[in-house]
């Protein structure tokens, strides 16, 4: 069921440029301090960009890559989730060097990010975390178990095989939506390992120790915003801050709390993990 999506009138929702690339990007300053900032499942960098952008005009240094296994969608379908993990620890060394770094992720790419705060706690200083799927809602677990089963079904797998997105819930404004470049369906095998990613990220929460931001879309119809509270109660560290944006749906990069959502981020980071003081 397609949840009711409100009408905005797009002349006055103030929101950013959806044309942006979906390439990989580096921006910032060379000697910034590093930020990595992780994509989500069937996703491109263009999630992300506008948060990279930000950061970098307040002297970070932000690098957003292309995840292993999103390169086609025929990638993504014989790709599992260590895949994903294995590119993102692939991604912090070649960015860290021997320098900390901040870890930005949006939805799965958020739960590569709470993996790789807990398995590197000496090379992830900071951590946000957007539109976190730690746990879906019961009707979407059953839903992509179901899946599996019927995968088994002589002649059912492939009609399941490929999974369409429902338009327009994953951002309330019309325009970003319809220019949204990754793909437009899930391969049914990626949700499976969706599931045991997030199997493998919950029992690690309690050892992110490292500053971390939750921060999600009230109205978000892929990751419950039930999701927020139940990563905090389960981070033990003193430092975890949590920011709920009450028009949004899941792109809350691109929705229409962008701004708030990238100031937020900003002066988090810049309490947490400060940008390189430049001479003047």
């Amino acid at each position: 069921m397609v949840p009711h999506l409100p009408d905005l009138d797009e002349d006055t929702t103030p929101s950013p440029d959806p044309s942006g690339d979906a390439a990989p990007f580096d921006l910032g300053p060379v000697t910034g301090r590093p930020v990595l900032i992780l994509h989500g499942l069937t996703g491109t960098p263009w999630e992300v960009r506008p948060i990279g952008a930000r950061l970098a005009r307040a002297g970070y240094r932000c690098s957003g890559p292309l995840l292993g296994g999103h390169e086609s969608y025929e990638a993504l379908r014989t790709s599992a989730w260590g895949d994903w993990a294995a590119s993102s620890e692939r991604h912090l060394r070649a960015l860290s060097g021997d320098r900390p770094v901040a870890v930005i992720g949006f939805s799965m790419g958020s739960l590569l990010a709470l993996r790789l705060a807990a398995s590197a706690p000496q090379q992830v200083s900071a951590l946000v975390c957007m539109g976190t799927p730690l746990v879906l809602k019961p009707y979407q677990r059953w839903g992509i178990r179901a899946l599996g089963h019927l995968a088994r079904i002589p002649g059912l797998d492939r009609l399941t095989a490929r999974i369409a997105k429902p338009a327009r819930t994953d951002c309330s404004i019309r325009s970003v939506a319809a220019q949204y470049p990754g793909f437009d369906a899930f391969p049914r095998s990626s949700l499976l390992e969706l599931l045991r990613l997030q199997a493998c990220v919950r029992p690690l929460l309690p050892q992110v120790r490292c500053p971390t931001m939750l921060i999600h879309g009230q109205h978000d119809h892929s990751a419950p915003v039930s999701n927020v509270q139940y990563a905090a109660s389960r981070l033990t560290n003193s430092s975890t801050t949590t920011k709920v944006l009450s028009r949004s749906f899941h792109q809350i990069a691109w929705d229409v709390d962008a701004e708030a959502c990238a100031t937020s981020i900003c002066a988090f980071l810049e309490t947490h993990y400060p940008p390189t003081k430049t001479a003047s």
